[in-house]
């Protein structure tokens, strides 16, 4: 068993011990979620986002479910895009990029606008923080592997995102496509044997 499924059991008892408590089920969901639980996860994240609308994680991991349900599942993106809509409001940049990116191409487009605005804005002052691994997220989703790489790259070498080994979740299955992809890995202190397996991994 892997240290993602280990940790499930002690995110539960952390719940039962502290039911209201909305950082220890965000911090449930989150396990769940990197533990492919992804139902219980969401039931987890609408938990604690009851008790505190603003939980990070429970946010996060719910966003994450959904990512996996329509990029990997097949599942219609109408909730991710509502998550999308949600998160634009009250900025006029973001929603006139949500409104753009939804008009050229439904869901691929709208990442792509998410990814443009974002860049743009990367380590501007006056705009919210995001981090480049998150820009990159959006280029992935929305289909541009190349840009994606870029951004990963950009969150190892400027910011040592102690997060960038989950680009290998299930969602990133588009950057094994490219040649450079086991050089990333290997700047992110991958084993030889585990770039190995993820090279190799099916689409």
């Amino acid at each position: 068993m892997g240290e993602r499924e280990e940790a499930i059991p002690h995110g539960r008892r952390a719940v039962e011990l502290n039911p209201v408590d909305a950082l220890y089920r965000g911090l449930y969901a989150m396990t769940l979620f990197l533990g492919r639980q992804y139902e219980e996860a969401v039931a987890q994240a609408d938990s604690a986002l009851a008790v505190d609308p603003n939980q990070g994680l429970a946010k996060g991991a719910r966003g994450e479910v959904l990512l996996v349900k329509v990029l990997l599942l097949g599942a219609p993106p109408g909730e991710i895009m509502d998550l999308r809509r949600r998160n634009s409001i009250g900025d006029p940049g973001r929603m006139a990029a949500f409104e753009r990116g939804l008009a050229a191409g439904g869901f691929e487009g709208v990442e792509l606008a998410m990814g443009d605005l974002m860049a743009s804005r990367y380590g501007r002052p006056g705009f919210e923080r995001v981090r480049a691994r998150t820009i990159g997220e959006w280029y992935l989703q929305g289909g541009d592997a190349e840009r994606a790489r870029d951004w990963y790259e950009r969150a190892l070498r400027d910011e040592r995102d102690p997060n960038m080994p989950d680009v290998v979740r299930p969602g990133a299955k588009i950057l094994r496509k490219l040649p450079r992809f086991a050089d990333l890995l290997r700047d992110m202190h991958f084993p030889e044997d585990a770039i190995a397996r993820n090279i190799a991994l099916p689409d």
